[in-house]
């Protein structure tokens, strides 16, 4: 008889059944109740649900996996007989295959030589086709290359210089001209960033009007800077002198100067 050992893997709904009925096992029925899958588990589930007796439901399961059992060995010998059968049948198949084989080798060997014979012409035609094809491609590029060659002679033509600015050749009907200088009417601006003075306070190239203003304190009456008109303000302020009575910056050229320190004329002190 089976132990508490020898049950382990049988399904717990079965192994729980055994213990309520207090059933001896065989260890063939224990083997055989281990394989019991989970869809016989729920035919199971289901007869106790309904209120069967656990002692018929066991009944039910020993006689359910003797009946699988020798079904399993009836299979066995019908499954031995078709395989003889099958066997038999295959061996029937394949001797007729072999003298189907031999035939068929004939068969396609006429083929294939008719198929060889047909690829060759074919390829010759194709290699005519193809010929053609290259000579007329060659009659193309030849008259691609003369219609180049001809817009070519043409843009050269129409060149009227060099552009200042990109140095590439002007062919443009609209451009500027000053002297012998050309440039692209695209590359006027970029001209003028690169060749115009700069204004000495924001950096940035005088393209419009400018104003000059004397240099740095305004000391030197000599010397003279560009700027923006919108940055003489700026740049008086961050460059000219603070006057030392009333503290403004003297944004005039005219100013007194009294020791180190700077007036505006009418904050001067009175002597």
């Amino acid at each position: 008889m089976a132990t508490a050992a020898d049950l382990e893997g049988v399904p717990p709904l079965i192994a729980q059944l055994i213990r309520n009925i207090r059933v001896q096992v065989t260890l063939e029925d224990a083997e055989l109740m281990k394989r019991t899958d989970v869809k016989e588990l729920r035919l199971f589930f289901d007869a106790l649900s309904s209120g069967q007796a656990e002692r018929k439901t066991y009944e039910d399961i020993l006689k359910h996996i003797h009946d699988r059992r020798d079904g399993a060995s009836r299979e066995d010998a019908a499954k031995r007989a078709k395989e003889d059968a099958e066997r038999k049948a295959k061996e029937d198949a394949e001797r007729r295959a072999r003298e189907a084989s031999e035939k068929l080798a004939a068969e396609r060997k006429e083929k294939e030589d008719r198929e060889r014979k047909a690829k060759e012409e074919a390829a010759k035609q194709a290699e005519a086709a193809a010929k053609l094809a290259e000579e007329a491609r060659a009659r193309e590029a030849a008259l691609e290359a003369k219609r180049k060659a001809a817009e070519e002679e043409a843009r050269i033509k129409r060149r009227v210089g060099k552009c200042a600015h990109c140095n590439d050749w002007i062919e443009d009907k609209d451009f500027l001209e000053n002297g012998d200088m050309k440039l692209h009417n695209k590359c006027l601006e970029a001209w003028q960033r690169s060749n115009c003075s700069k204004c000495v306070q924001c950096k940035q190239p005088i393209l419009d009007d400018f104003v000059e203003v004397t240099a740095g304190d305004g000391g030197d009456q000599g010397t003279t800077v560009e700027l923006h008109p919108d940055c003489v303000d700026p740049y008086k302020i961050a460059n000219r002198p603070k006057c030392a009575q009333c503290g403004n910056v003297i944004m005039e050229n005219s100013r007194m100067k009294l020791g180190a320190n700077f007036y505006h004329n009418a904050c001067a002190p009175k002597k």
